[in-house]
């Protein structure tokens, strides 16, 4: 199992609940539309980041979804709409391999 990790630092702390608010909306409309089963959190101590995290069986899944993803008019609409939010460059994705 894999489990696909993206976090993203809000600009400042005015903007937290109006990111959260967007990040969650961006979750739902990602699982709605492309069946799948992403968590969407907000990082309690140690800085202003949203945590996006996704387990699947295996990396070709999150290849799958990621060319989905990336082929999406409306995600890269989403992804416009939501660009106030963050510290540029901050997005940082991570793949952790999970050995049960």
């Amino acid at each position: 199992m894999y489990r696909f990790i993206r976090t993203g630092t809000v600009k400042n702390a005015a903007l937290t609940p109006s990111a959260m608010g967007f990040a969650t909306e961006l979750t739902g409309w990602i699982n709605k539309t492309f069946e799948t089963t992403l968590f969407v959190g907000l990082e309690l101590f140690g800085g202003l980041r949203i945590h996006w995290h996704m387990d699947v069986p295996n990396l070709q899944t999150i290849e799958e979804i990621n060319t989905k993803l990336s082929n999406d008019k409306d995600y890269w609409n989403w992804l416009e709409r939501g660009k106030e939010f963050w510290v540029e460059g901050s997005l940082h994705d991570v793949i952790i391999k999970i050995d049960k």
